[in-house]
């Protein structure tokens, strides 16, 4: 059997984001039932980690990755640099000692500050979260 902390299992999408919402495997009803959470906020994400939803520190990394794309996605353009750095600090909340987690936090908001426009730094956003995805996982994100 393969590891929870490799986010395919099984050949199976245990993380993936369609859009601005994230699906992942709620590994805290295995093995007795598969149930596929959607995610619809960096606020969900963040309790999905934090509420051990999430397990497995590349699987943790993702979902990070993935929430601050969700919230880059969601801020107000007026707003959107000032709620980003709140966004990166509230997912840093769902757990303190996951470095994963605080990797790839840091790597989507160093990425989304690369570029000064906000439709732009939105979509780097999410070319991050993807690209950390296929780095863990070592396959495209779908």
């Amino acid at each position: 059997m393969e590891s929870l902390n490799n986010p395919m299992m099984k050949g199976h999408r245990i993380v993936w984001m369609e859009g601005s919402a994230i699906h992942l495997l709620d590994q805290r009803e295995l093995p007795h039932q598969e149930i596929i959470l959607s995610l619809h906020s960096y606020q969900q994400s963040t309790a999905a980690i934090r509420d051990m939803a999430v397990r497995g520190a590349g699987t943790i990394g993702i979902t990070a990755g993935f929430a601050m794309a969700q919230a880059a996605l969601t801020a107000s353009s007026a707003q959107f640099w000032n709620e980003m750095e709140q966004a990166a600090a509230h997912i840093k909340t769902a757990r303190p000692t996951a470095h994963n987690l605080f990797y790839a936090v840091d790597r989507v908001f160093a990425a989304l500050q690369s570029v000064k426009e906000v439709e732009r730094a939105r979509r780097k956003a999410v070319e991050e979260a993807q690209a950390f995805y296929e780095e863990e996982v070592g396959m495209p994100h779908p």
